[in-house]
């Protein structure tokens, strides 16, 4: 993906054309006014369409970094093809739009999104401060990492390394016998062993 970034004392966009690949806009949709707002010029790009997600987190980053450092009071999100000559097809592209603009709504931003395939005309007041006009080159190797979901025990040595409960054979017998235990839920015949403290995550 390709953005460009302006922070706008004031941007609107009135849809004039549909292209073939235009979606349906109800009426309120086909025009909009905004003060103080953080405008996302986006080119989806062919290389996006394996990672549609990973696109759409690594944008959602971006896009919130930019926003709090520029203190935007809402964010439009503009598809605009001109900024790669490889364009993403229109189902992909569309696909990391609506994902973008969810992922960010749910950290509480005023979203907005402009039609897609669609001819727009439009007007910008770029404010002019170092940050108002930003690109990016944004791909999937950009996005956050997610945690694994479900348990995962392991033992913090105290070095900072990981090693997994079960192939982990230092810390003596007392320590073994807590292992079992604690982690793997297996019980053991012997008792009163002293536990050896150690970090579990």
């Amino acid at each position: 993906m390709r953005a460009l970034f302006l922070h706008a004392d004031r941007f609107t966009y009135e849809v004039r054309e549909p292209t073939k690949v235009a979606e349906e806009v109800p009426e309120e949709r086909k025009r909009g006014e905004f003060q103080d707002v953080l405008v996302c010029l986006l080119t989806m790009e062919e290389r996006d369409e394996p990672s549609i997600p990973e696109v759409a987190r690594a944008a959602a980053v971006n896009v919130f970094e930019i926003y709090n450092k520029v203190q935007a009071k809402r964010v439009v999100l503009y598809p605009y093809a001109h900024l790669s000559s490889s364009l993403a097809a229109p189902q992909p592209s569309r696909e990391i739009l609506d994902e973008l603009e969810l992922l960010l709504r749910e950290k509480g931003l005023e979203v907005h999104r402009s039609p897609f395939g669609w001819y727009k005309a439009f007007s910008v007041q770029v404010k002019g401060h170092p940050l108002s006009e930003l690109s990016r080159e944004i791909t999937a190797e950009g996005a956050p990492r997610t945690r694994p979901t479900g348990d995962r025990h392991f033992v913090l040595a105290l070095d900072g390394s990981e090693h997994e409960v079960t192939a982990f054979a230092d810390g003596g017998e007392g320590f073994q016998v807590m292992l079992k235990k604690e982690a793997l839920k297996e019980e053991h015949a012997s008792a009163g062993h002293a536990h050896t403290p150690m970090y579990f995550a």
